[in-house]
């Protein structure tokens, strides 16, 4: 932890030589990969809503942008990302479901 933010999180087995540590940038995406003798390993970067705009080779958690879980069930970078509640499409950057709680659908910001 890091100014009470988590700095890294270690994914892989303890003693095993695969072990990668995963480190996030300010909004908790999934942006460096490194291995154990911290050499980065991989690398991702963002658009504003939360296309992949560069990748440098894998990255072995599905979790990225936010935090949040991408299925990529087309085989490309534009895979839906999992909210909990909803999924979010990062090409256009909207969720693809309405909110299923809406205070007041009467107000115009609802």
């Amino acid at each position: 932890m890091f100014l009470r933010q988590r700095a890294a999180h270690r994914h892989g087995t303890e003693t095993g030589s695969n072990r990668k540590w995963i480190l996030t940038d300010h909004l908790g995406s999934t942006a460096i990969t490194a291995n154990r003798t911290v050499s980065k390993y991989g690398e991702l970067r963002y658009k504003a809503w939360g296309k992949i705009r560069y990748a440098w080779r894998t990255t072995p958690t599905d979790y990225r942008y936010t935090g949040q879980r991408q299925y990529d069930e087309s085989g490309g970078d534009d895979g839906l990302y999992f909210y909990n509640a909803r999924r979010y499409d990062p090409a256009p950057g909207r969720f693809i479901q309405m909110d299923s709680i809406v205070p007041n659908p009467g107000h115009p910001g609802a």
